[in-house]
């Protein structure tokens, strides 16, 4: 059952909207905003248990896989080796492209 209900008697309705809780133009999407975002900026707090279950877990399988300092370290440049590569790619792809479309269009002017 939804009810709507009259404004009492002396007051005027102001239209859909106006009941308390409603957020108007002085109550609102800014002040939700600024909660939301505070409420967000509060860090969780931290399981100490699951995290030394975290630590013991990523230990065993570093010696599981053999990783090491050295290893990380040349992974990680590899990676970015690779990243590098991909992108240096890229850029002769769109290049060369550039100069297939100047090359369009030099001939359509003729």
């Amino acid at each position: 059952r939804s009810r709507r209900r009259s404004a009492p008697q002396g007051k005027k309705n102001k239209g859909k909207g106006s009941g308390a809780g409603v957020a108007g133009p002085s109550q609102g999407l800014p002040e939700a905003l600024a909660a939301g975002e505070a409420a967000a900026a509060k860090p969780a707090k931290l399981d100490r248990e699951g995290l030394i279950r975290l630590l013991e877990t990523l230990h065993e399988e570093r010696i599981r896989y053999g990783i090491t300092a050295e290893t990380s370290v040349e992974g990680l440049a590899e990676a970015l080796g690779e990243e590098a590569e991909a992108a240096g790619e890229a850029s002769e792809d769109e290049a060369a492209e550039a100069g297939e479309e100047a090359t369009w269009v030099a001939a359509e002017a003729r």
